[in-house]
């Protein structure tokens, strides 16, 4: 099927005569109905697959048979990989190699994208699937790379949310991307409910308001486009309202900027009834520097000897870096057993980089990122560097 869908698609013709435009639509529709197969056909064709990705097509049905095969190579066959390797633990993840690749390419843009609603649709469904990845990449306060020993992708955050606003210039992906940001914001706060000290899940709180955040900031982004237009305005509209966002006053009827308003305050009540507060939480959206100085005062006050095991109530919870570094199977200690910190902040350049000291393997950030989000950090910080954050 890959052979054949590389002949047809990159048109060679000596091999299989004309074969035309309409044809192609019927060749992404089978690749989309075998999955390993659009993994492998996207994963060895990555380049030409995003320079069509970028320019929509007239021709009727192309761009869902298209939309619809970047699904089945970065979604539907994910699961098809991770059974494989079972077997093969030498078997790369082709679907997670494409779906990190596309996004990546979309993070890249300077401009917005010029795709169809199909496959931006598509985005949104590659954001859901690869959820925890897009949260692990947040949550991470040491940044992420690229790790083989890591299942799932590893993306930067200002990628993902490049990804994520383009995916919600289609009305229905955007009220999907919402459905998912608030079941999983919900289901955060039903997991905090048994903790012994709320400051378990101090840091996790940070960054849910942080996400939170980037969410509106996508909204933003999108609504400031559809200013001044109706028929996408209302589509939008629509959209939230059957997924049971409540609008206090009626949208449809109003000018393009009291309708922006008028739907961020109904996504800021959705999720405050999703937190269970008088108010939506504080959308502090500054990713890189919440994350810079979390590492700071975490490997100073650990180094400076702070930070203590903590028990749970259950479990007695380690803050000895050793216990990470052996779990992930990588130190990020020096010779003294300090912390060696992975981001510092260049002064000359005035941004925050990799700190060379840093061991140069992605099981030691790995591990750190663990460490630096363990229970004993978090209540640390929560009890006694409070004012910082």
């Amino acid at each position: 099927m890959v052979a054949f869908a590389e002949a047809t698609l990159d048109g060679r013709q000596d091999d299989i005569g004309s074969f035309g435009a309409e044809g192609a639509a019927s060749v992404y529709g089978a690749l989309s109905m075998n999955f390993r197969a659009a993994a492998e056909y996207m994963h060895r064709n990555s380049d030409e697959i995003w320079e069509r990705a970028q320019y929509p097509s007239g021709i009727p049905g192309m761009n869902e048979a298209f939309s619809s095969f970047i699904k089945a190579g970065t979604v539907n066959a994910q699961s098809i990989y991770n059974k494989l390797r079972l077997y093969d633990e030498a078997q790369e993840n082709y679907a997670e190699q494409n779906a990190a690749h596309l996004i990546n390419r979309v993070g890249e843009l300077d401009e917005p994208g010029f795709f169809s609603d199909p496959l931006r649709m598509t985005f949104a469904d590659i954001a859901e699937n690869y959820w925890d990845d897009l949260v692990y990449s947040y949550n991470s306060p040491g940044g992420v790379s690229e790790n083989p020993h890591r299942g799932g992708i590893e993306v930067d955050p200002d990628y993902w949310h490049s990804f994520v606003t383009e995916g919600m210039r289609n009305p229905d992906a955007a009220g999907q991307l919402h459905g998912v940001l608030v079941n999983w914001y919900q289901e955060g706060i039903k997991n905090q409910a048994g903790a012994q000290n709320g400051n378990e899940h101090y840091w996790d709180n940070i960054m849910a308001n942080n996400l939170a955040g980037m969410f509106s900031s996508s909204w933003d982004t999108v609504l400031d486009e559809i200013e001044e237009d109706k028929r996408r305005r209302e589509e939008f509209i629509e959209e939230l309202s059957d997924r049971g966002v409540d609008f206090a006053t009626d949208p449809t009827e109003a000018a393009g900027d009291v309708v922006k308003e008028i739907i961020k305050a109904a996504i800021a009540s959705a999720i405050t009834a999703t937190v269970g507060g008088d108010s939506p939480p504080d959308l502090d959206f500054d990713f890189a520097g919440a994350h810079l100085n979390w590492v700071r005062v975490a490997v100073a006050e650990y180094n400076a000897g702070s930070i203590d095991d903590y028990h749970d109530g259950t479990v007695e919870r380690s803050a000895d870096p050793e216990y990470y570094g052996n779990r992930y199977g990588a130190s990020f200690t020096d010779e003294n057993g300090n912390v060696i910190a992975p981001l510092v902040y260049n002064e000359e350049e005035r941004k925050i980089v990799p700190n060379e000291d840093f061991p140069d393997d992605p099981r030691a950030l790995e591990a750190f990122n663990a460490w630096v989000q363990s229970k004993p950090v978090q209540v640390y910080m929560g009890e006694e560097q409070h004012s910082r954050f």
